[in-house]
């Protein structure tokens, strides 16, 4: 949480633009990136809330910690107001 705020998000989301660079210092390659993107972005909006910046993050470290990615967010990882 405290990553996202320090990003100053507008209207509490994180544009795609901003939130790329962000995840690209993960340093996962682009497909990976444009994975973990698409499944955080619960809503489809191209932005990222915190809820979902979160979900991004969790992600990048299932990635680099060698594990695939789910095919799909798991239900309990969805936030409630998605």
């Amino acid at each position: 949480r405290r990553i996202f705020l320090k990003l100053r998000p507008v209207n509490e989301k994180l544009s795609g633009a901003e939130g790329k660079l962000v995840l690209a210092e993960s340093g996962l390659d682009a497909d990976q990136l444009g994975a973990i993107w698409d499944l955080a972005d619960v809503d489809h909006d191209g932005a990222l809330s915190g809820d979902e910046f979160s979900i991004a993050m969790h992600l990048i470290k299932v990635a680099k910690s060698g594990l695939p990615l789910p095919p799909s967010l798991p239900a309990k990882m969805i936030p409630k107001d998605a």
